[in-house]
C-alpha cells in the first residue's frame, strides 16, 4: 500500500543570503584617501566587522577543527592573536602558532 500524501516535501532555506565579500572592500578614491561615508558604507563596514567577530568566535571554540582554526587564524588582527596566546579555551597548537606568529611578526 502507497501513501498518497498531499504534503509537499519540506526544502531547506537559507534564511539570508551569503554576505558578497567584493560588497565589503569599501570603494577609495584616486588618492586613497576614504572619501565621505555614504549611505551603504556604513552597513559594509558593520557587515564586515560582524564577519571578524564571527572569525575570531570559530578561532576560539574547541569543537572548531584544528586545521580550520589556523586558517582562520591568518584573518586575525594582531591584538586578537595576542589574546589568543593567554587563552586556555584555545587548544595548544593554536596557542603556539599564535606566539610563533606574534614573535616573527617583531622581527
Amino acid at each position: 500500500m502507497t501513501c498518497s500524501c498531499s504534503r509537499p516535501k519540506a526544502r531547506w532555506r537559507r534564511s539570508s543570503p551569503a554576505p558578497d565579500f567584493e560588497k565589503l572592500l569599501i570603494n577609495t578614491d584616486e588618492s586613497g584617501v576614504d572619501g565621505g561615508q555614504e549611505e551603504g558604507e556604513s552597513t559594509l563596514i558593520r557587515e564586515s566587522n560582524r564577519m571578524v567577530a564571527s572569525t575570531l568566535s570559530l578561532v576560539k571554540n574547541s569543537k572548531t577543527p584544528v586545521a580550520i582554526s589556523m586558517t582562520l587564524m591568518q584573518r586575525l588582527t594582531e591584538s586578537d592573536v595576542k589574546r589568543l596566546t593567554t587563552d586556555r579555551n584555545v587548544p595548544e597548537v593554536l596557542r603556539l602558532s599564535a606566539k610563533k606568529r606574534l614573535s616573527s611578526s617583531q622581527h
